[in-house]
């Protein structure tokens, strides 16, 4: 099931979740100001994605980008990473549901670990904004970068873990 919070709850609420030690360790660093990673993500320019590489198989993919209206979503899920979205600056709507009350619309699983769904509007909205995290597993699928109001720039780092074996 999803998780949602700042960094200290997610620790709490995931501490047997021993494989994020170097996910918690980067977004410590990446949502605090003044960091290195913090200045790197805000200087990411919009539309683009920085790959930075993270111990044990885990990686971070900073980006920036306008949020959008809902009718451009999609629902999507991963199959061999756990996903951590990171809200550095802005904010946004993030929807969250089962996968097992989608259908599904493309698979991607072998070449780009991503499964896209036919729209849903029964599931929950999450709003993350800087300094909170959605955690998503996957099971969860989930529909980011939703724009609150209007579309608006949001700066963000999404860590993905390896799923353990």
């Amino acid at each position: 099931m999803a998780v949602v919070g700042t960094l200290p709850v997610i620790q709490t609420q995931l501490a047997c979740e021993s494989h994020f030690a170097a996910a918690y360790a980067y977004l410590a660093q990446a949502l605090q100001p003044g960091t290195p990673e913090h200045h790197r993500i805000l200087a990411v320019k919009p539309g683009q994605t920085e790959r930075i590489e993270l111990a044990g198989g885990a990686f971070a993919l900073e980006q920036v980008y306008d949020s959008k209206p809902r009718a451009e979503g999609k629902f999507e899920s991963h199959r061999t990473y756990v996903d951590l979205q990171a809200i550095v600056a802005g904010a946004e709507w993030m929807e969250w549901t089962d996968v097992s009350r989608l259908t599904l619309k493309d698979d991607f699983f072998a070449e780009r670990d991503v499964r896209f769904y036919n729209d849903f509007t029964a599931g929950s909205r999450l709003r993350v904004g800087p300094g909170e995290i959605a955690v998503f597993y996957p099971v969860d699928a989930h529909m980011p970068s939703l724009a609150i109001d209007s579309p608006a720039r949001v700066y963000k780092t999404v860590v993905k873990v390896p799923v353990p074996a």
